[in-house]
């Protein structure tokens, strides 16, 4: 389910942290297992009401925590207090384990369990946080640092919970700096190979315009405990620069809210704090942060990580470019390089042309040494990182 997207937040933070770190904080294991036991698991996940719950089990080898894996041939599951337990997760890829959750009574607690390579680890039981909706998205335009400045607001009674968490996705159109499928360019004529290009003809590119999609790495968290409302107004939790291809046509951002508990709370600030200041989910802070996690077949074994329980909420919202005051200055290709004397420079184009450039002529039947040639990525918006996967809810019908 696409909402599950938005909670891998935290194994994308710690996959790419990780590898590159070399420090661990270190612990004592008791003589009798120190010899047998080099590994360290971190565990993290959300229990989700009414939707896909995805718990990551990984591993750290050795004392020094220098190499992270992905743990397979865990058996996770959840459990409440009344004896409900859902179906055996499946292993889907990179440490992932998806439990198919259904809607869980709003009255019980649960707690997640994994079992592996002999061991039992628990979360505690905890209740379900109830999430608010969200009751608008927007945005303002910084004009002087040329950004856009995307925001969340939100409000609640004051006996709802007072801990706020979002994640979210993000998708965008874009184009190409030229349409083979058009003759005429600035004051010349594109050219383009239709050996390299066959399936561009009169009324039909596929290079032209492309999608994207990426999903948030940060951790995006905001208390109001302290403040005389339950209300969280123009929480910005993305920024956005005009020299990206995010908005050069049309930009999405689709918003997942939850409401956290205050030990969740609390530990994703340390989380947030260790990985934004220290640089490494591991490395040594001045508390320890362990989580709600325990293995209770060797309590003295200590495991990293957090499970929350929750529902979630979602909105979704669009920017449309021409609605903006600045423009992007983000362009897909660049002209390339001409030689210092232009005899002989058809040539030149004519290599280029057939190695899949574009070339800007003066006339639509010939290539002169006075022409200019462009970079591949200037027609194909497939080789600046996007594809042609638009979203089944995308509001256009542009190809």
């Amino acid at each position: 389910m696409k909402s599950t997207n938005a909670f891998r937040i935290f194994f994308i933070i710690l996959t790419g942290l990780i590898t590159l770190s070399s420090c661990i904080q270190e612990y004592a294991l008791p003589d009798e297992i120190a010899e047998e036991y080099t590994e360290q698991l971190y565990i993290e996940g959300k229990i989700l009401s009414g939707t896909e719950s995805i718990v990551y089990v990984m591993k750290t080898i050795g004392m020094d925590g220098k190499n992270l894996s992905s743990v397979i041939g865990a058996k996770v599951y959840i459990l409440s207090e009344s004896g409900f337990k859902t179906d055996d997760a499946d292993y889907s890829s990179d440490g992932a384990y998806v439990i198919q959750t259904g809607i869980l009574n709003e009255d019980a607690r649960y707690k997640l369990v994994v079992e592996y390579d002999g061991e039992i680890y628990e979360s505690d039981y905890q209740p379900l946080q109830l999430s608010l909706d969200i009751d608008e998205i927007g945005y303002t335009e910084d004009v002087k640092n040329g950004e856009v400045n995307i925001w969340v607001s939100t409000q609640g009674e004051k006996s709802n919970t007072p801990f706020f968490m979002w994640t979210f996705e993000e998708d965008y159109e874009y184009h190409a700096l030229f349409d083979m499928r058009e003759l005429r360019v600035y004051d010349g004529y594109l050219l383009y190979s239709k050996s390299v290009y066959p399936e561009v003809t009169r009324t039909s590119n596929p290079y032209y315009r492309c999608w994207s999609h990426r999903d948030s790495h940060e951790i995006m968290i905001y208390s109001t405990d302290e403040l005389s409302e339950n209300r969280v107004k123009e929480h910005v939790i993305k920024k956005l620069t005009l020299d990206t291809p995010d908005l050069q046509e049309l930009y999405c951002i689709t918003v997942y809210q939850s409401c956290l508990s205050r030990e969740a709370y609390e530990y994703y600030s340390q989380m947030k704090s260790n990985t934004e200041e220290m640089g490494s989910l591991f490395a040594p802070m001045p508390t320890e942060v362990y989580g709600n996690i325990t293995c209770k077949t060797h309590p003295q074994i200590k495991v990293r990580g957090f499970v929350s329980a929750s529902n979630t909420t979602m909105k979704r919202f669009f920017i449309q470019a021409s609605d903006l005051k600045m423009k992007t200055s983000w362009v897909s290709g660049t002209e390339e390089g001409r030689p210092i004397y232009t005899e002989g420079y058809a040539a030149v184009l004519l290599g280029r042309l057939n190695k899949g450039a574009a070339i800007v002529a003066q006339y639509p039947t010939e290539i002169t040494d006075n022409d200019r040639s462009f970079s591949p990525s200037s027609i194909n918006c497939l080789l600046t990182g996007g594809t042609k996967d638009k979203p089944a809810w995308w509001p256009n019908d542009h190809e």
